[in-house]
C-alpha cells in the first residue's frame, strides 16, 4: 500500500513542493547566518594584510558580525603575530568601549605582542584607563611593551601621571643607590678579608 502511494505523481508533486517551498528557504537563511559569522581564512588574512585605511574602510562598509570575527583572529595560531596585531587594533576600532573589556584581558595575556596592541589600542579608545593599566604594564618584561607606557605617559602628562613618573624614578635611583651600596661594602669586605688574610699568613710564616 505504500509503496503505491509514493509512488502517486499527485504525492510526489506534493512533496517536492513542499520542499522547494518550505526546506529550502530554511537551508538558504543558515548559509547566510554561517556566512555572516564566519569567514573564510585566506579572506581574513587579505583583510588583514592591506593598508590600515583599507583595513577600517572594509570593517565599516561590510556587514558582518565583526564582534566574532576579529576576536577568532586574535586567536588564531596560524596568523602570525603581526596580522593579529592587527586585528587587535581594528576591533577596538571596529567596536570602541564595547572592545574595552576584551581588551584589558588581552593586556594580561603571555604574548607580549598582545599586550602591546592591546595597550595601544586602548589609549585611542579610554586615555583614562590606559592611565590605569600602564601603572602595571610599567612592569612588565617585554621592552617594547615598557616603551610603549613611557611613550605614552610622557605624552599624556596629568597629575596623575606625573605621580607614577617620580615613583618610577625613585624607584630606578634607589636601585642605583642599594646597588652601588652593596658593591662598596662587598668591596670593602673583600679588601678587609684580604688584609686578615695576609697578616695572619705573615705571622704563621714567621
Amino acid at each position: 500500500m505504500k509503496k503505491i502511494v509514493f509512488k502517486s505523481p499527485f504525492v510526489m508533486l506534493a512533496l517536492k513542493s513542499f520542499f522547494i517551498i518550505f526546506l529550502v528557504p530554511l537551508f538558504l537563511i543558515g548559509s547566510i547566518k554561517k556566512n555572516a559569522n564566519n569567514m573564510d581564512f585566506d579572506e581574513l588574512k587579505t583583510i588583514l594584510e592591506l593598508p590600515e585605511k583599507n583595513r577600517k574602510l572594509v570593517v565599516t562598509e561590510r556587514k558582518l558580525d565583526w564582534a566574532t570575527v576579529l576576536p577568532a583572529a586574535i586567536e588564531n595560531e596560524k596568523l602570525d603575530y603581526g596580522l593579529r596585531w592587527k586585528a587587535v587594533s581594528l576591533y577596538g576600532f571596529k567596536e570602541q568601549k564595547k572592545s574595552l573589556h576584551y581588551l584589558v584581558k588581552l593586556t594580561k595575556r603571555e604574548e607580549w605582542f598582545l599586550r602591546n596592541a592591546a595597550f595601544l589600542t586602548i589609549q585611542s579608545i579610554d586615555s583614562q584607563l590606559a592611565v590605569s593599566i600602564a601603572k602595571d604594564l610599567i612592569k612588565d618584561k617585554a621592552l617594547i611593551v615598557r616603551s610603549a607606557v613611557v611613550d605614552f605617559l610622557s605624552s599624556n602628562m596629568s597629575e596623575e601621571v606625573k605621580n607614577i613618573l617620580i615613583v618610577i624614578l625613585l624607584s630606578f635611583f634607589l636601585f642605583i643607590y642599594l646597588f652601588i651600596y652593596f658593591i662598596y661594602y662587598f668591596l670593602l669586605l673583600t679588601f678587609i678579608t684580604f688584609i686578615i688574610i695576609t697578616i695572619l699568613s705573615i705571622l704563621i710564616l714567621s
